[in-house]
């Protein structure tokens, strides 16, 4: 395929396109051959004349996430907890690394499209008596890298959706104390709170604390109150100091 921009069906590329990235966040093999005919077809959306389908691109890949990790959470929210915690490490595993290769399949359309929304008024260093420019404030809304809006379309469509009835699940698994495997999958859910809004420079954690760990501290306080006063009503005060 020639990469020079011209006139494009998008509908013709989309059909193509579409099923290379719901292959791509589920782990499932890709052709060679289809992977590279698809990085041509991302260009040429993006660069096609007489008009750019980049935005429109951008649109329908981010819908067609949504739609998919919608469905994935409808059926999580209905497993018991055990098997919810352990489906959300499985999916998330799977997801986190697909959106890591599709941010690689649109890496044109991040290097080059997504410029004219990034500030262009800052400098990476200060030039000594010369005052800057305050930076352009960035537009909340505006399109970002494929793999941040990948995941926040987990955020959004995933942890928002299933949160109460997954942080049940993993403070189940923290409390009991189990074995090392489950402790190291506790630890890969709650790295997932952090990494969906990794892309907030400002407070890259605030998500992670609101959703999990102000919830899981008053958790804890609650069941060492409760294990205390039974300890206090079944125990003499030298066995409870000893406890």
């Amino acid at each position: 395929m020639s990469l020079r921009p011209g006139v494009v069906d998008f509908d013709e590329k989309w059909k193509d396109l579409s099923a290379t990235i719901s292959a791509v966040v589920e782990l499932r093999p890709v052709k060679r051959l289809t992977w590279n005919n698809n990085i041509s077809d991302i260009y040429a959306l993006c660069a096609a004349l007489p008009k750019s389908f980049a935005e429109k691109l951008y649109e329908s890949t981010r819908s067609l996430l949504e739609d998919s990790v919608t469905a994935l959470a409808e059926e999580i929210i209905l497993l018991d907890s055990r098997s919810l915690f352990c489906r959300y490490h499985y999916s998330w595993s799977l997801y986190r690394q697909g959106a890591h290769y599709l941010d690689s399949l649109f890496s044109y359309f991040n290097r080059v499209h997504l410029n004219k929304y990034r500030p262009q008024d800052s400098l990476d260093y200060n030039v000594p008596g010369i005052i800057l420019p305050p930076t352009s404030p960035v537009d909340p809304n505006a399109p970002v890298e494929i793999r941040n809006m990948s995941l926040k379309v987990w955020r959004t469509r995933m942890i928002d959706v299933i949160e109460e009835k997954l942080i049940s699940a993993v403070i189940n698994e923290v409390v009991k104390e189990g074995n090392e495997r489950d402790l190291g999958m506790a630890h890969d859910v709650l790295q997932s709170f952090i990494e969906v809004t990794e892309y907030d420079k400002e407070r890259p954690y605030g998500y992670y604390q609101r959703v999990f760990e102000d919830v899981f501290l008053s958790e804890i306080s609650s069941i060492y109150r409760k294990l205390a006063s039974q300890l206090v009503t079944d125990l003499s005060y030298p066995q409870y100091i000893k406890e």
